[in-house]
């Protein structure tokens, strides 16, 4: 499943080829809507100036081709139908949720059951399905270590941002733009580079759609400061 920033790039170079475009044409339209002069490619552009290229080059008569969203039939399903949550519900949303996180790669019930397994040290057809748990009594100690795990990634993942952050200060100055952390921050989130965290709330920093939400589709910080062995390519 793509990310939005995927999307909008799939789109913006399916564009380019249903208008036949020229890459000096196509440069200059990236270059007017944000892309750095030096190095005019849309992996140096944030997602709301590939939208508003995309919109340019909708009303040059671009028409995109409209496609129906499918589940992502890979995750786990919830356990239970009832409003009441319960124990082996809860260790198949956190599940998900370090899935869609960015923090293991397969979200599906095979994958979750084979992590179960290895915590418990039990075998193909000892534990065939998270319910048996309960008959041995072990669903709150894989719960547990569950959350433990869910919590080292997160506050390593937010530890990483941070520090991104401070470094992404004085790597800007280099650049000719001098920006507070807040900015920076904002700059790192708008480029895909950091995820969202609440803790940007205190710098006036609100969630967005357009932010990161997957660890996955995170960019390297050479998008903001420039990369001299990029040089002039089309993307």
């Amino acid at each position: 499943m793509k990310t939005p920033l995927q999307a909008a790039l799939a789109k913006l170079h399916i564009a380019k080829k249903d208008l036949a475009m020229a890459d000096d044409s196509y440069r200059q339209l990236l270059t007017r809507h944000g892309a750095p002069a030096e190095s005019p490619s849309s992996r140096n552009m944030t997602i709301n100036q590939i939208d508003a290229v995309l919109k340019e080059l909708v009303g040059k008569g671009w028409q995109p081709k409209r496609r129906k969203k499918s589940g992502d039939k890979r995750l786990s399903p919830p356990s239970s139908h009832s409003g009441r949550k319960t124990r082996i519900d809860k260790i198949r949303a956190i599940w998900i949720q370090m899935h869609r996180a960015g923090f293991i790669s397969d979200g599906s019930e095979t994958a979750l059951m084979a992590w179960v397994r290895k915590q418990t040290r039990a075998k193909n057809g000892q534990i065939d399905a998270l319910e048996w748990l309960e008959q041995t009594n072990m669903t709150n100690s894989v719960l547990e270590q569950l959350k433990q795990w869910q919590r080292r990634v997160v506050n390593s993942a937010m530890n990483g941002d941070l520090l991104l952050i401070m470094a992404a200060v004085p790597a800007l100055a280099e650049h000719g733009q001098i920006v507070t952390q807040a900015e920076a921050t904002q700059i790192l989130l708008d480029h895909h580079v950091i995820t969202w965290n609440p803790l940007f709330e205190k710098l006036a920093i609100k969630n967005s759609e357009h932010y990161a939400t997957s660890r996955m589709e995170l960019r390297p910080m050479s998008v903001i400061v420039g990369d001299t062995a990029e040089g002039q390519t089309c993307s």
